[in-house]
């Protein structure tokens, strides 16, 4: 069991609840307001667990009144069908696929986020996501071959320091010798 169904549970257990027409509840059943802090992308509710305070999302804890324990299964999300993020109605709320999720967004949507990730690559004769270039790759298996250190490498190449863990593992860009 995942953390965030971890709370979401205890959420419902404790008595928070999400009403068909989309109300968030309370234990005591007193509504509570629907709202989205800057940091987030989905509104969240907070509940107190073993001593700390831990959020929760609440279309995760909608799906869950709704569609009980299916909306945790593998490979499931929840899709909001048009409503807007603060519609938790049972209406607004679906489950299904990650690809049923992105079928959802409009085509140009789509085509936007796939043209946006096609340019980020840095050999665009690949199709593959890759940041760096062979070249770079032989550069960053000799200086590790040398004893630099993978965060000073990272550092350089502008890349996160799991990258060069991979890379000096063999894990990626193993076809690239140095």
């Amino acid at each position: 069991m995942s953390k965030h169904e971890e709370v979401v549970k205890f959420a419902y257990a404790k008595g928070y609840r999400v009403t068909e027409d989309g109300r968030y509840l309370n234990p005591n059943g007193k509504e509570l307001l629907i709202k989205v802090r800057s940091t987030h992308v989905y509104p969240q509710g907070c509940v107190s667990m073993r001593g700390r305070r831990n959020s929760f999302h609440l279309h995760k804890l909608a799906a869950y009144c709704f569609y009980g324990e299916d909306s945790f299964r593998d490979g499931i999300v929840v899709r909001h069908m048009g409503g807007g993020v603060l519609d938790i109605s049972r209406e607004n709320l679906k489950l299904g696929t990650y690809s049923d999720n992105e079928q959802d967004k409009p085509a140009e949507v789509r085509s936007d986020v796939g043209r946006l990730a096609n340019s980020a690559r840095k050999d665009t004769r690949r199709k593959t996501m890759r940041r760096l270039t062979d070249e770079q790759v032989r550069n960053i298996k000799r200086r590790l071959d040398t004893g630099d250190r993978g965060v000073d490498i990272a550092r350089d190449y502008g890349v996160v320091k799991d990258t060069i863990y991979y890379i000096a593992r063999g894990i990626n860009y193993r076809e690239i010798t140095a």
